[in-house]
């Protein structure tokens, strides 16, 4: 959303037609906008981009890479469901990303 030239706010509709937790909104936005994962850079600037984000917001480093996890596993088990094998990888190499450098991230 604009007013005139300046950004004001984003609008997510991808995934539901109601407004979701703003922890769950947040996260979300920190996996896109940092971004988050294999293709996201190094691990210590993706840490050191996270962490500029929460600390901008005042959300726990902790609290947003739970709201990614908690996202990735939805958008998982509902390719899953759907039988979307493009998402089940795509998604299912993002979790493992997760569970493999989140530690690393959370230390950092």
């Amino acid at each position: 959303m604009f007013v005139g030239d300046e950004a004001v706010g984003l609008i997510d509709r991808a995934e539901h037609v109601r407004p979701g937790s703003r922890l769950f909104d947040f996260g979300h936005a920190v996996w896109f906008f940092v971004p988050v994962g294999q293709e996201g850079g190094a691990l210590d600037e993706q840490a050191r981009r996270i962490g500029i984000m929460c600390d901008a917001y005042g959300c726990p480093t902790d609290a947003a890479l739970d709201a990614i996890e908690e996202r990735v596993r939805a958008a998982l088990s509902a390719a899953h469901a759907s039988g979307r094998r493009g998402p089940v990888r795509v998604f299912g190499g993002l979790l493992d990303w997760l569970l493999r450098n989140g530690p690393s991230i959370r230390a950092s």
